[in-house]
């Protein structure tokens, strides 16, 4: 911590310093009054100063930004949104979660995974270079239905933009200094727009292909280091995005669809037993490729006509096909899939694979109230969602039991200005899923210790879950610049069903007695979310800062060592800041800072006795300290210190701090803008701490990398 405060000192010092040289930028900056920010993630369209609850919106052009310094899309949210976990260096998004609990990812309002049964790889498809913004609303709610106990992250993808034709490229190679040659990745993104006076289109193409990658020492990083969840590196990635949108009159029209392909070839398997865990160099990966194929569609139509309402109405598609890695069976895998021959006893087919489809619709209307009270909206309507899941073996054999589910909801949520200082905010929610099970049998497991648990079949059957959940908060605001904020709101999820089945035992386990899905299904959860804060907001300086508490009586935790997944009641607190001023018209600083920690019923007898394990708070504290500042010839130079904290809460399974200092640089040139950067400039070596808590594994984090990149627009 000394190390982030020192950093934070010294770019404020570098700060003084720049500002007060004449021949640079003028000092005194010039004050913009901009027009209120609004989060259509509220799905009522909401100013963020009459939101209660902490919400974030990044602009397309701060991910950009961001973007050009050579980081993924993962590696921007965890080091600028505080309270999500840092990025675990790859294409899975495990255990990286907001406030110690789910995120929701959704892309234009529409989810992009099941929650019945995800590989959380949402983020490491995502192109980033078609996101126009980045809305984020922390706390459990029920806005979007399941899977948003910590938050949700809404994904606002580019439209057409300015009238006239339009194309715009993008290229950026990376590379590390440990192995130019066989690290070197390349990102090209190139997009056409066209707008006329009531029809817009934008098409964007992306490819990304990476290199090796290897830790500050030079050691040639692990392809698969989480075990079966892939890794960052030797992959090819596709994107294809379509936008369009039409308007006539009262009436809107927003269709949006993507195509996404990715394959990471790995070429060694990896050494659990070194600490940090390393590449078998003596082996060969065997298996097939680590896959993804995922294709969606959605529409948005809205309706202004209607004197009582606006009516949105969004239908929506997505399915996709997502293959694990392969893991040996090893003391860390210590459970794989039985071949039936005990000399050779590793089932070739054991590598899974994830086929998922959903669809469904959300209708939402929002009503003026203000001949009732000035100002008043009420945002109410239905959402209904199907989910087709499914996790095979190589040969087509089940894994999980298939499932389906349906589900339902109806919401209502007012906003309500009390006087010229008071907004309420008050709703709720009532959801119901219905969950069929069909009946399947799991298959039998070889252990390492050397003996094989018998298959088991098991019977399976129709579930329902249903619950009705509340929110109600307020904004004060005693000056034009303060904002004052209080709220309770509730999330209801169901957790990883697919996972429980995976797992299906009797209690001896050798028992093959058919277990009734019945007797292991998992409850829902529902979250309650306490959080008090205040926004400030004048001239060059903003700060928002805000303490929180959420409780369950059903919170989910897996255990690596026993490949267990267990529910008991748990508490996570924790506290914000973030800060942003503009020293001058050149020079801009911030800080992301956040404090995270839980504990729970580790024995289930009803008492909250212990402390949270790693993979569901990472790091309890996380800072990062950003600066920019533009010379009057164009050069624009950047640099950020990241820092993760330490955490000694589990016995044996500590989580190492991290310090990590970035650098960028752009410049306008021959019509574009070239970038050029370092990241982690000090190749420090240290572990990644959200790819080390997923599964208790030390895994290193990556070196020194350099990039340059070059993106123009005509």
């Amino acid at each position: 911590m000394n190390r982030v405060l020192l950093a934070q000192a010294s770019l404020l010092a570098a700060a003084v310093a720049l500002a007060s040289q004449p021949t640079m930028a003028a000092d005194a900056p010039e004050v913009i009054k901009l027009d209120p920010i609004h989060i259509s993630a509220s799905r009522s369209d909401t100013d963020v100063s009459a939101t209660p609850g902490t919400v974030e919106v990044i602009s397309g052009e701060e991910i950009k930004k961001r973007l050009a310094s050579g980081i993924s899309l993962s590696d921007i949210l965890g080091r600028y949104i505080a309270g999500f976990s840092p990025s675990n260096g790859t294409i899975s998004g495990a255990s990286q979660d907001m406030r110690g609990r789910s995120v929701q990812i959704l892309v234009n309002g529409v989810p992009r995974s099941s929650e019945l049964r995800g590989f959380s790889r949402d983020l490491a498809l995502i192109d980033p270079f078609s996101i126009e913004s980045v809305e984020v609303i922390k706390g459990s709610n029920a806005l979007f239905g399941n899977g948003a106990t910590g938050g949700l992250i809404n994904i606002v993808t580019k439209g057409a933009g300015a009238k006239g034709t339009h194309v715009t490229g993008d290229i950026r190679l990376t590379a590390q200094d440990a192995n130019i040659g066989d690290s070197l990745s390349t990102d090209i993104a190139v997009s056409v727009s066209h707008r006329s006076d009531d029809f817009g289109i934008r098409l964007g193409a992306g490819y990304t292909l990476l290199g090796d990658r290897f830790d500050a020492k030079g050691n040639l990083s692990s392809s698969d280091p989480m075990l079966g969840q892939g890794g960052g590196d030797n992959l090819d990635r596709y994107s294809l995005n379509l936008t369009a949108d039409y308007a006539q009159g009262a009436h809107d029209f927003e269709l949006n669809a993507s195509l996404y392909r990715l394959e990471q070839e790995p070429k060694h398997y990896t050494d659990y037993t070194t600490a940090p865990v390393s590449v078998d160099l003596a082996s060969t990966y065997a298996g097939k490729s680590v896959y993804d194929d995922t294709k969606t569609i959605s529409l948005a139509y809205t309706n202004t006509s209607f004197d009582f309402a606006n009516i949105e109405v969004t239908p929506y598609y997505s399915e996709s096909e997502r293959r694990a890695a392969d893991a040996p069976v090893s003391a860390a895998n210590s459970l794989v899939y039985y071949s039936g021959n005990p000399l050779d006893p590793v089932d070739p087919a054991g590598q899974s694979t994830l086929f998922t489809e959903q669809y469904g619709v959300r209708v939402t209307l929002n009503s003026d109230l203000s001949s009732l009270v000035d100002g008043a909206t009420l945002t109410y309507g239905s959402d209904y969602g199907h989910d087709n899941v499914e996790q095979k073996m190589l040969d087509g054999r089940d894994l999980i039991a298939p499932m389906e589910q349906d589900s339902i909801a109806f919401f209502v949520q007012a906003q309500v200005p009390l006087g010229t200082q008071f907004d309420l905010s008050a709703g709720v929610r009532y959801e119901k899923f219905f969950l069929e099970v069909s009946d399947f049998t799991r298959p039998a497991v070889y252990v390492f210790a050397g003996y094989v648990l018998p298959g088991v079949d098991v019977i399976g059957t129709e579930v329902d879950y249903a619950a009705t959940v509340f929110n109600i908060g307020g904004v004060y605001h005693p000056t034009d610049t303060i904002d004052l904020f209080a709220k309770f709101s509730q999330g209801f999820s169901i957790p990883d069903v697919g996972g429980f089945t995976r797992r299906a035992m009797n209690t001896n386990p050798f028992d093959t007695t058919p277990i009734s899905y019945a007797n292991i299904a998992p409850k829902a959860q529902i979250v309650d979310s306490y959080e008090i804060g205040a926004r400030f907001s004048e001239g060059n300086l903003a700060l928002s800062g805000a303490v929180f508490l959420s409780t369950s009586e059903e919170g989910t935790t897996f255990d690596p060592a026993s490949n267990e997944v267990s529910q008991q009641k748990e508490q996570i607190w924790g506290a914000e800041i973030n800060a942003d001023y503009d020293v001058s018209t050149a020079l801009q600083i911030g800080t992301v800072l956040s404090y995270t920690e839980g504990r729970y019923d580790s024995n289930d007898d009803g008492n909250i006795d212990d402390w949270l394990p790693n993979n569901r708070i990472i790091a309890p504290l996380t800072a990062t300290v950003f600066a920019d500042y533009q010379f009057d010839f164009g050069l624009k130079l950047g640099g950020d210190v990241v820092y993760t904290g330490q955490r000694n809460k589990v016995s044996g399974s500590d989580v190492k701090k991290t310090f990590t200092l970035n650098m960028q640089a752009s410049y306008e040139l021959a019509g574009g803008t070239v970038t050029a950067g370092v990241n982690n400039l000090l190749n420090r070596s240290q572990l990644n701490p959200t790819a080390s808590a997923v599964r208790g594994f030390p895994v290193s984090d990556y070196g020194r990398s350099l990039w340059v990149g070059y993106s123009i627009t005509y």
